[in-house]
């Protein structure tokens, strides 16, 4: 049985630049990435998780290029004033 999950893993980092793998599951489907990214705006991404959906009802994170090498993004919604939150993940590699 599958487990859905989601997956950031550090890979490699100089002082500015960092490589991840990202993976992701909903039990139907299985997808991963290796994208780079500088280390702040991943940073700045997972602090504003912290204060979901206080501050903002709608997060969004990217990296890499769309159509290009590799892309990773994350977009974290509200569904509805109960407190239910979607999550959308779009993962491209060639």
């Amino acid at each position: 049985m599958n487990i859905p999950f989601f997956k950031i893993e550090l890979i490699w980092k100089d002082p500015h630049l960092c490589e991840f793998e990202v993976s992701a599951s909903n039990k139907s489907f299985c997808g991963k990435s290796e994208v780079y990214d500088i280390r702040e705006s991943l940073l700045e991404f997972s602090n504003s998780l912290t204060n979901y959906p206080f501050e903002k009802n709608m997060l969004f994170y990217e990296a890499g290029k769309s159509g290009g090498y590799s892309y990773f993004s994350i977009r974290i919604y509200q569904i509805d004033s109960s407190g239910k939150t979607g999550v959308e993940i779009n993962i491209e590699k060639k």
